[in-house]
Parts: C-alpha cells; sequence; structure tokens
C-alpha cells in the first residue's frame, strides 16, 4: 500500500511540474507550493471560476487548493521595504554572509553576490543533474542540493562561487524533498521514507549510516543540537533523538491536524509553518511532550518560515511575507507584511534583511525596518566575540553556554573529549550580533572532562567543562 501512495504522490508531481504555459499581459498564472504554471489564454468561467482583484484573494483562503489560479496584485506595508530582486523560478534560499544560494526549480544552483542587496548579481551556477531542485543546505566549502525526480542529495563545492562543481552524489530512496547539515552528517527528508542520515566527512563518497522512517510524507528537516524535527505533512512534527545517527528514535511528537511543511527551532520554542492553519508555536522544552502555546492564522498557506529575535517570518503563500510578532508566544500577533507577485515558499532572515524565495517572483529582497527602525538596541551589541565559561560547571547532565558576536558571523560551537574526538555539534549556522545561549544535553556522554570551541570568523575561543555523574 506504501509504495502504491509513493507512485501516486510521484505521479502527482511529475504532472505539475509537465505543465508549461506562456504567460500574457493579464497576468493570469497558476500557483502552487511546488512550481507555477502561467497561461496565454484561458476561459476561467468554464471552470466555474471568475477572477479580479477584488475577488481573488476571497478564493485563496482556507478552501484554496493547490493549482488555483490567480491574478497579480502587490500590496505592502511599511515595516518592510523592498530593496532588490532576482528573477527565477526559485523554491529555496539560503543565505550565508554575501552570498544566497538559490535552488532553481527548473535549472540548478545559482550563487548570487548580496553584498550590495540593492543590486543582487548572479556570480556561479552549477546545473544539478537532479531536475527541479526544491532545497539546499550550506556547510562550510559545500552546498548540499536535493531534487525531486533523479539523484536524491548533490554536494556541490562553492569554495570558488563563481566556479561551482560536483564532488558527490548520495540516491536516496525515494524523492528528497528538504536538507539540513550539521558537522558531518546531512540529514535528508526524504518524502515517503523519513528521513535519511548522510555521513559527507568525505564529501566524494557521502554514505547513508542511519534513517528514520516517519509515519508521514517528509517535506524538510531542521536540527537542532541532539534532534532533528521533521515536517511530516499530515503526521505534524516528530521530534528524533539524532545523538547516535546509526541509530535514531523518535522521542515526541505534535499532531498539528493540519500539513506540516516547515519548522524553525529558537530557544524551547518550535515554529511550525502549517499550511493552511498559518503559524503554530510549541513549546519543546521537554521534546518527549511537545504542547502548542500559540498561534496565528496567516490567511493563505504557510510553507516557510524563519525566527529572529522577536519576531516569526512567515512565507505565506499567495499572501507573500507575513511578519509575527513572537515577543509574548501566546499571544503572537501580525506587524508586518508584503504581498509577492507569486507563491512565497521559503523565507531566511539575516542582519537587517529578509529573503524570501517565491517560485514564480524569484528571489526578494527586503529591509527589515522592524529592526532598523523600531526594536534594535545598538547598546546592546557587543564590542567584541567573547565566550563564557558554562553554567553549572561540574554539571549533570545539562548546561548552558553563553557567547557573545559584535557582528554577524558564521557561528561553529562544538564539543570534543580529552582526545580530541568531536562528541556534539551544538552551533553550526550564521547568527546575528548579539548575546546568545544554548543548552548543552550530555546525557549520552561518560563522566568525564571536555572541552567547547567557538570559532566565528576568525575569532577562536575554547574552554573546559566537566560533566559529573
Amino acid at each position: 500500500m506504501k509504495n502504491i501512495y509513493k507512485l501516486t504522490i510521484f505521479s502527482f508531481l511529475v504532472f505539475f511540474s509537465s505543465i508549461n504555459f506562456a504567460q500574457d499581459s493579464n497576468y493570469v498564472k497558476q500557483y502552487t507550493p511546488f512550481g507555477v504554471n502561467s497561461f496565454s489564454s484561458i476561459d476561467v468561467s468554464k471552470k466555474g471560476i471568475v477572477l479580479s482583484k477584488e475577488n481573488n484573494k476571497s478564493l485563496l483562503k482556507k478552501d484554496y487548493i493547490p493549482g488555483i489560479l490567480k491574478v497579480q496584485n502587490t500590496k505592502n506595508d511599511s515595516n518592510v521595504t523592498l530593496v532588490g530582486r532576482w528573477a527565477s523560478n526559485t523554491p529555496e534560499v539560503v543565505v550565508r554572509l554575501d552570498y544566497a544560494y538559490v535552488a532553481d526549480w527548473e535549472n540548478g544552483l545559482h550563487i548570487i553576490d548580496i553584498s550590495d542587496p540593492f543590486n543582487p548579481t548572479e556570480i556561479g551556477f552549477f546545473e544539478t543533474e537532479a531536475n527541479q531542485v526544491v532545497a539546499v543546505a550550506v556547510g562550510g566549502n559545500y552546498a548540499y542540493v536535493v531534487g525531486l525526480l533523479a539523484h536524491g542529495l548533490q554536494i556541490i563545492d562553492i569554495s570558488d562561487p563563481s566556479n561551482p562543481t560536483v564532488t558527490g552524489i548520495f540516491n536516496t530512496p525515494h524523492i528528497a524533498f528538504g536538507v539540513a547539515v550539521g558537522g558531518n552528517y546531512a540529514y535528508v527528508a526524504d518524502w515517503g521514507d523519513g528521513i535519511r542520515i548522510i555521513d559527507i566527512s568525505d564529501p566524494s563518497s557521502p554514505t547513508e549510516i542511519g534513517f528514520f522512517d516517519t509515519q508521514g510524507t517528509a517535506y524538510n528537516v531542521t536540527v537542532s543540537g541532539d534532534y532533528a524535527y521533521i515536517a511530516d505533512h499530515n503526521y505534524g512534527m516528530r521530534i528524533i533523538d539524532i545523538s547516535n545517527p546509526f541509530s535514531p528514535t523518535e522521542i515526541g511528537f505534535f499532531d498539528t491536524g493540519n500539513s506540516t511543511w516547515d519548522i524553525a527551532i529558537s530557544g524551547n520554542y518550535a515554529y511550525i509553518a502549517d499550511y493552511r492553519d498559518g503559524l503554530r508555536i510549541i513549546d519543546i522544552s521537554d521534546p518527549s511532550s511537545p504542547t502548542e502555546i500559540g498561534f496565528f492564522d496567516t490567511g493563505d498557506l504557510a510553507t516557510g518560515v524563519a525566527v529572529s529575535g522577536n519576531y516569526a517570518y512567515v512565507a505565506d503563500g499567495s499572501d507573500g511575507l507575513r511578519i509575527i510578532d513572537i515577543s509574548d508566544p501566546y499571544n503572537p500577533t501580525e506587524t508586518g507584511f508584503f504581498d509577492t507577485d507569486g507563491f512565497a515558499r521559503r523565507v531566511v532572515v539575516s542582519g537587517n534583511y529578509i529573503y524570501v524565495a517565491d517560485v514564480a517572483g524569484g528571489l526578494y529582497i527586503f529591509q527589515n525596518n522592524l529592526i532598523t527602525d523600531i526594536n534594535e538596541d545598538k547598546s546592546n551589541i557587543p564590542t567584541s566575540f567573547s565566550l563564557s565559561q558554562n553554567y553549572p560547571n561540574p554539571f549533570n547532565p545539562e548546561t548552558v553556554i553563553k557567547y557573545q558576536l559584535s557582528a554577524l558571523s558564521f557561528v561553529s560551537l562544538k564539543v570534543y573529549d580529552l582526545l580530541g574526538r568531536e562528541v556534539a555539534i551544538l552551533v553550526n549556522e550564521e547568527k546575528p550580533a548579539g548575546t546568545h545561549t544554548i543548552n548543552f544535553n550530555a546525557k549520552g556522554l561518560s563522566s568525564g572532562v571536555y572541552f567547547y570551541r567557538l570559532q566565528a570568523g576568525s575569532f577562536v575561543q575554547t574552554k573546559k567543562l566537566i560533566l559529573m555523574k
């Protein structure tokens, strides 16, 4: 039965991907979370649908189904300002310092120089063997790309961004739809085959070392500390313990009752983009018993979410970008929006800018006026980089590590044993300037002396911690 289900879903994707229409002067298009189709001439009244700028939004709310037609009608408010745009069919974007790595639905991987966000410029391109690229992750000198119809995971060397080259390929058993990278491992959301854990310590020879077959359809994966959070479509959020990557186990889940598409983790909360039900806020302080504490109905189809400071940024399909104030997670409120031209699918926040991947409108770059004009207190930004002593120390089994960044940086925070072996990856991503804390749970480690090492740009510092069970 499961194989029949996979074949049906695969056929559905092939159907949508195979339709090609010419765009006309009336800007009538067919939008889906997977891609966009344009129509040069169509009598929509024969299908029982009459569209206009006045009524199209009512058709794209709760009873909207993927594939409905929309007339473009862009609106925005003063809390975000569009400063740059780069055209492509863009289902996902990842930002690392001065570059945006764009997954192109039809072509492959584009590398965009965003050092001047008002003038984004392509400097590199790689035409992947995977048709219909839907997701990309970046770690070190490599981009990890997944696509629907061929070659689950492709590893691209981006050390020279003007000349990206393929380094390794790993074929997952099903349809790779999302990817995250942490340390020596890539975690692939593989549609009907759950999460696949790939050892990428040798990028030229990636090898699967573990997997967990979730109950539903794995759309995306987010990794934080010892846990992988799977956006498992109709089966909600699945929390997988990956402290032993050879034997991942599910320790908790939250069934949203709708369709989970994306998850962002910040502190003790998971923020879920839940398709027709908007933003769901889940307390994950006890990962074995996640509990919903707040929600906000964004209005259309929430397929992507990012969190920075007191705000959640939601890619909300035909309603574009929605910005939600989460300073009180029990009572989230909308505080900004921008209605993009197509179907907003993913969103990234980096520094003072917001990057939206729109499957029809391409890459949008916004200045985040909520940060630059209203809430940012520059006096709170540290003047230097630093790593604090963990507290408590000695500890059993949890402790807190604090570090400070004086500028936006790519941060690596890892734990090592006395022999220099890496035992935990706490942070491996870009972080904004400010003070950051992270909990370290050493439940799987033996008593003894360990070291934690922070690297942020050229800054490197190491401190000792003692686990006493």
